[in-house]
This record gives C-alpha cells, structure tokens and sequence, in this order.
C-alpha cells in the first residue's frame, strides 16, 4: 500500500531530523500562529499534497511520472523566487536549466 510506505518514510524521516528540532528555540510552536503553521504544514502541505500525489500515481505512466518528477525543483526554486523572493544564482539558474533540457529530451525523444 503507497500510503503505508509513504506514512512509514516520513516517520522514519521524522525520527532522524528529531535532534535538530532541540537545536533551535522551539517556544513559537506553542503560539496561535505556530499552532497554525505547524497544522498547515503537516496537514495541508504534507499530508494533503502527498495523498493527492499518490492517487495521481495510480493512473500515470510510471516514465511520465519519472519525467513530471524532475520538474519538481525547477517549481520549488521559482515559487521561493516569486512567493519568497529569495535569489537565485548563477550555478542555481545553470542547474535549473539543465534539468529543463533533460525533461525536453525525455518527453520530446522519439518513442
């Protein structure tokens, strides 16, 4: 089952990444606003986002899957410029660019 092994990675994951939450101070979690931030993150961006994914799973082609896949950090990389407003360097744009190339070269190939 997707969802299983999905809920088992991000528990796993969770475990490994539990030392650096002591690592800052944590009294904004305890908030309204953190409370919120932190519901929206593991509800909405998390759990939402990630079950939507996984029902699109089920009727994509797994190399058509592969190839929207990559695409995934370009999007990242644009929504922290456009939404964040964070700059992206040189080596950023050159890397951005030749994951777009290799998307065109995977979808447009010929069969």
């Amino acid at each position: 089952e997707p969802a299983t092994m999905n809920m088992e990675q991000f528990t796993i994951g969770s475990v490994f990444v539990t030392p650096v939450f002591f690592m800052f101070p944590i009294d904004w979690i305890f908030t309204p606003r953190g409370m919120l931030v932190s519901l929206h993150l593991g509800l909405i961006a998390t759990a939402l986002g990630y079950t939507c994914y996984l029902t699109g799973l089920q009727s994509t082609p797994v190399a058509t899957a592969a190839t929207l896949n990559l695409s995934e950090s370009i999007e990242a990389a644009c929504w922290g410029v456009f939404i964040l407003g964070e700059t992206l360097l040189p080596l950023h744009l050159a890397g951005m660019s030749l994951i777009f190339a290799s998307t065109l070269v995977l979808t447009l190939r010929p069969k």
